[in-house]
C-alpha cells in the first residue's frame, strides 16, 4: 500500500509539473489539457531522462530523473511566466472538471493496482521478458540499455515504455518486481485520463454541458478499459448450460472450445483460462482488447502506448482548431504546442514503433485540415455594431503582418463615405482569446467581448481624461465557473449585459458611468 501511494504521488507530481505546458498547448480545449497532462507528464519526464541517458554524461540514477523533472518544470515555468494568474483563475473556474479527471485517474489506478495485487506473480506468457527489459533499463548506467540477452550489446527493441516505469521506480525506490505491476496500473490510469479528456472535450467543443462531457468521458473509459467483445457473454451462456451442441459448434471459431457440456456451478466457466479465448475470436490471429491485456498482465509496448496514442489524438484536435497554425512565424508563435507535439509523437514511436504511422497520419491530417479550414486567417467583420458616430467592425484573429493581437476597427461617417478613425488592439490578450467575438456600442462607448481570454473578459472603450481608449474591464465573479464570459454583450444606458457561451447561470456585469464607464 505504501509503495502504491508513493508511486501515485510521483505520477501526480509529473502531471502537475507538465500542466502549464498542457495549458498553453491545448489552448482550444475546454479543459485546457488538464486530462492530457497525465500522459504528458509521465512521457515528458521519461523522455528527458532518456535524452540525458543517451548523452552518457549523467548516470542513470535518482539524480538523473530529478534533473529530467527539473527540465519539465523549467519548461512549464517558461511557458507560464506571463499566464500564472490566468492559470490560477482557470483552475478556480473549472475545479469541477479538474476533479472529475482526478477522480477517474485515481479510481482506475486503484482498481488496476488491486487487480494486479490479486495476481501479482510475474511467471506466465511473456511477463518474464517484460520484467527483464524493465530490469535492464533500471540497471543500465546509460542508454541505450544493456541487452540482457546478449552481453556487451545494446537493446535494439523499442524500450521507452519500460524506461518510463523505470524512471518512476528509480525515483521512488520501489523494487522493479513491484514496479512492474504498478506500471500496468499506471498505464491503465493514464489511458483512462486521456480517453476521458478526449471525449469530454469533444462534447464540450460541440456546445455540450460539463455534465454531458463528463458522461461521455466515463463512457469512453468504459468502452476502452472494461468493455470487450461478445465472446464474454457467450462464455457466461455456455457456463449456464444454455444452447444446444449444434449451436455451439456453429457459433465458435474453434470446434474444440465448447465440445464439452458447459454447465458450471459458478457464474463463469470452471477452467482457469476460460477468458483467454476472447482474444482468439479471429481464426489464426490475436485480437486482444485492453481489458484482456491488463488482465493478462503482459507489459507489452502495444499496452503501454494506449494513453499516448490518445494524447496524440488530443494534439491532433488542437492542431485542427489552432488559429494561424500554418504560417511563417508558427515556430515562434506556437512553440509550446510544437514541443508537446514532438514529445507526444516521438515518445509514442519510441514506446511502440507500430504507432508511428498512425501518429504521423493524425498530426499530418490535422495540420492539412487546419490549412484548409483557416485559409482565410483574418475574419474581418466577425461582429459589427453601429452608433450615431461609428461603425465598429471586429476581426477575430489579428493581422498577421503587423500585430499578434486581434483588433477592432472604428469607422466614422463623413457624408456618403466611411473613414477609418482608429484601431483598437487587444493589448495583453493572446490571438486565440477571440477578442471581437462580440461587440456592442452606444454613443461613444464601445463594448468588446473576448470569451476565450481565460474564463472570458469584456473590455469597455470610450473617452478618457487624455483622449479615447480603454476605460475598464469586466470579469466574471471569482466564485462562478463561467465558460466563455463575453460570448455576447449588450449595452443600454449605464448598464452592460454579458452572456456566456455555456448556460451556467446568470452572467451579467453592470458598470456605471460614474465609475468611469
Amino acid at each position: 500500500m505504501l509503495d502504491a501511494a508513493l508511486w501515485f504521488l510521483a505520477l501526480q507530481l509529473f502531471a502537475f509539473a507538465a500542466f502549464p505546458l498542457s495549458w498553453r498547448a491545448f489552448s482550444r480545449m475546454p479543459d485546457r489539457g488538464y486530462a492530457f497532462s497525465k500522459p504528458l507528464g509521465l512521457l515528458a519526464v521519461g523522455f528527458f531522462a532518456w535524452l540525458i541517458g543517451l548523452t552518457q554524461t549523467i548516470p542513470n540514477s535518482r539524480f538523473s530523473v530529478v534533473v529530467a523533472l527539473a527540465v519539465v518544470i523549467a519548461l512549464s515555468l517558461t511557458a507560464a511566466r506571463r499566464h500564472r494568474r490566468e492559470i490560477v483563475a482557470f483552475l478556480r473556474a473549472n475545479a469541477r472538471a479538474a476533479l472529475a479527471v482526478e477522480a477517474v485517474f485515481a479510481a482506475v489506478f486503484a482498481g488496476a493496482a488491486l487487480l494486479r495485487a490479486s495476481v501479482p506473480d510475474i511467471i506466465h506468457t511473456e511477463q518474464s521478458m517484460d520484467l527483464m527489459f524493465l530490469n535492464s533499463v533500471v540497471a543500465s548506467p546509460y542508454y541505450p540499455p544493456n541487452d540482457p540477452w546478449l552481453a556487451g550489446e545494446r537493446v535494439s527493441y523499442y524500450y521507452l515504455g519500460y524506461l518510463l516505469i523505470g524512471a518512476v521506480s528509480t525515483l521512488t525506490g520501489v523494487a522493479s518486481s513491484v514496479a512492474y505491476n504498478l506500471g500496468l496500473a499506471s498505464y491503465a490510469a493514464v489511458a483512462a485520463a486521456a480517453a476521458f479528456g478526449l471525449a469530454a472535450n469533444l462534447v464540450r467543443l460541440s456546445r455540450g454541458t460539463l455534465t454531458a462531457g463528463a458522461l461521455a468521458g466515463l463512457g469512453a473509459v468504459f468502452l476502452l478499459l472494461i468493455a470487450g467483445n461478445a465472446l464474454g457473454a457467450l462464455e457466461l451462456a455456455w457456463a449456464s448450460g444454455a444452447g444446444s451442441p449444434a449451436f455451439w459448434q456453429w457459433i465458435t471459431p474453434n470446434p474444440d472450445w465448447y465440445a464439452d457440456p458447459g454447465a458450471s456451478s459458478l457464474w463463469r466457466p470452471d477452467d482457469t483460462w476460460w477468458w483467454w479465448r476472447a482474444s482468439r475470436v479471429v481464426p489464426n490471429a490475436i485480437a486482444e482488447f485492453p481489458a484482456f491485456s491488463f488482465l493478462l498482465g503482459d507489459m507489452h509496448p502495444h499496452v503501454m502506448s494506449i494513453g499516448f496514442v490518445l494524447l496524440i489524438a488530443g494534439v491532433s484536435v488542437q492542431l485542427y482548431l489552432q488559429p494561424r497554425l500554418v504560417q511563417a512565424d508558427a515556430a515562434r508563435r506556437h512553440a509550446v504546442l510544437i514541443l508537446v507535439t514532438l514529445i507526444a509523437v516521438g515518445g509514442a514511436a519510441a514506446v511502440n514503433l507500430w504507432d508511428l504511422p498512425l501518429a504521423l497520419a493524425l498530426v499530418g491530417g490535422a495540420t492539412l485540415l487546419n490549412a484548409a479550414r483557416n485559409e482565410r486567417r483574418i475574419q474581418f467583420g466577425r461582429s459589427l455594431a453601429f452608433t450615431s458616430q461609428f461603425l465598429i467592425a471586429c476581426q477575430s484573429v489579428g493581422d498577421h503582418t503587423e500585430s499578434e493581437a486581434p483588433a477592432a476597427w472604428l469607422y466614422e461617417r463623413q457624408g456618403r463615405k466611411w473613414r477609418l478613425a482608429r484601431k483598437i488592439e487587444a493589448e495583453g490578450l493572446r490571438p486565440d482569446s477571440e477578442f471581437g467575438a462580440s461587440v456592442a456600442a452606444e454613443g461613444d462607448i464601445v463594448v468588446i467581448g473576448a470569451p476565450r481570454a481565460g474564463a472570458g473578459v469584456v473590455r469597455l472603450y470610450g473617452p478618457t481624461a487624455e483622449s479615447w481608449g480603454h476605460v475598464t474591464t469586466i470579469r466574471p465573479p471569482d466564485n462562478q465557473p463561467f465558460l466563455g464570459f463575453g460570448h455576447s454583450v449588450a449595452i443600454s444606458g449605464a448598464a452592460v449585459a454579458v452572456g456566456t457561451a455555456v448556460a451556467v447561470g446568470v452572467g451579467c456585469g453592470v458598470a456605471a458611468r460614474a465609475a468611469g464607464c
